[in-house]
């Protein structure tokens, strides 16, 4: 939440379905509503994933959707603003950066970092995304909002 406070791009709301069996996230969106256009929906029985991104992903408003995991941080205050800058020049539908994945439990970090040979190869057939995970985790991708939905099958995620 902290790394979206700082955001020099506003123009943004948070959804926050929460699937928790407590309410420590509730108390947690009460410390940042004042700060973030903030939308809380708690599901009534847990839903799992991928049900739950369905379920935020159908409450969102706008245009685009980033999915940032409770334990995701964006490594800039400009990080939105330059995957909203990707959407307004190019007229895409679907962006991803690089990431930087911390394993908090080995002290390691290490890097999604796609290949220039994969970009290329994307450029020309972008079918090649539903073939393996090439770009790393939801939070490394922003896309158009559409009919869109999260499914768990043969370890992917998109269907």
């Amino acid at each position: 939440m902290e790394s979206l406070c700082v955001q020099t791009y506003k123009n943004f709301e948070v959804i926050i379905s929460d699937d928790s069996t407590t309410n420590d996230v509730e108390k947690l969106v009460r410390e940042y509503e004042q700060k973030l256009n903030i939308h809380f929906h708690k599901n009534p029985v847990s839903l799992g994933s991928p049900k739950n991104w369905n379920k935020a992903l159908d409450l969102a408003k706008g245009d685009l959707i980033k999915i940032i995991h409770h334990d995701d941080w964006l490594s800039s205050p400009t990080s939105l603003e330059e995957f909203e800058k990707v959407f307004r020049d190019k007229k895409c539908d679907f962006a991803f950066c690089d990431s930087e994945i911390l394993n908090v439990r080995e002290d390691t970090i290490s890097y999604n970092v796609p290949s220039p040979d994969f970009l290329k190869e994307l450029e020309s057939d972008p079918g090649i995304l539903f073939t393996e995970n090439r770009i790393g985790s939801p939070t490394a991708v922003m896309f158009r909002k559409t009919e869109l939905r999260f499914e768990f099958s043969n370890s992917s995620y998109v269907s």
